[in-house]
């Protein structure tokens, strides 16, 4: 009896360990202000801001992720109506629509967009990814953003994320810097149709002291690592997104860190998205051989 009631805590404590799987819910918020019709466009243009944030089921992780979006705003009212008359507020917002009522016959107006979402990106048993995107257009050739990746381990009594740092194993940066720059040219002969002469020449172009980034998050059997828009490269470059395996990392980084990243699950619409985009690359790429032939 004793020893089924041993059995019976034994279990009870290991299954403890393990946070509960956390929802991919999300709330998101839309907001526009000072909409204009604009030549023959249809639709009007607009100042327009668009936000969101999780909802995983965990009350402390909700908690800080409200904080962390509300930061990234700049306020604290994330409902529409709030974020309408946050953006009517903005400085920015006046001095644009100041600028558009002094353009010349032909000149076009601009229209600021702003994006600031936080997403619950994947879990591991014990650790949950977000990516927070904090992009915008502010009236340049293009927009431009960063794409931030925050490792939160379940169950901490004070929420912090886990850096880098965190998970090399002594004196390991360097070799971690060298994967991530072999990863960088394979990116660059991959997503950028490089030759690997082409793709090593502009790595020691452009990166004379390649230094690596500290952006990580778990994948499916291994780490990856985000670089921003003209991080390493030009804005045509696009965010090189680098995947080094665990085998690659066997002895780089914390062995209980690699055996989490074999239990990896990405969020469900992520998944679907990378399907439909590396679909896209294989038609397009497929047409570009039929009109060469």
């Amino acid at each position: 009896m004793f020893a089924k009631s041993l059995l019976a805590v034994t279990l009870f404590a290991t299954i403890g360990v393990q946070a509960a799987p956390l929802s991919y819910k999300t709330q998101t918020a839309h907001a526009k202000t000072n909409c204009t019709k604009v030549s023959d466009e249809k639709e009007p243009r607009c100042h327009e801001l668009t936000v969101a944030y999780p909802q995983t089921g965990d009350k402390t992780l909700d908690a800080w992720a409200l904080a962390a979006i509300r930061k990234s705003v700049g306020a604290k009212d994330l409902s529409a109506n709030g974020l309408k008359k946050f953006l009517t507020r903005s400085k920015d917002v006046a001095e644009t629509n100041k600028e558009n009522r002094t353009l010349r016959q032909g000149e076009y107006p601009c229209f600021l967009d702003y994006i600031r979402t936080l997403e619950l990106e994947g879990q591991t048993p014990q650790y949950a990814v977000f990516g927070m995107e904090e992009w915008e257009y502010t009236c340049g050739a293009h927009g431009n953003g960063n794409h931030g990746f925050i490792v939160l381990k379940h169950g901490e009594a004070k929420i912090k994320p886990v850096a880098l740092k965190d998970i090399l194993l002594p004196k390991q940066m360097a070799k971690l810097v060298a994967l991530q720059k072999a990863g960088y040219v394979n990116y660059l002969q991959t997503d950028a149709e490089y030759s690997e002469k082409e793709a090593r020449e502009y790595v020691a172009e452009y990166n004379q002291d390649f230094k690596g980034t500290d952006n990580w998050r778990f994948a499916k059997g291994g780490l990856v690592f985000l670089f921003q828009s003209y991080e390493i490269g030009a804005y045509a470059i696009g965010r090189p997104e680098i995947f080094l395996s665990n085998r690659q990392l066997n002895g780089i980084i914390k062995p209980e860190i690699l055996r989490e990243a074999a239990q990896y699950q990405v969020n469900p619409k992520i998944a679907k998205q990378e399907q439909e985009w590396q679909a896209a690359k294989e038609a397009a790429k497929k047409e570009q051989q039929q009109q060469a032939k």
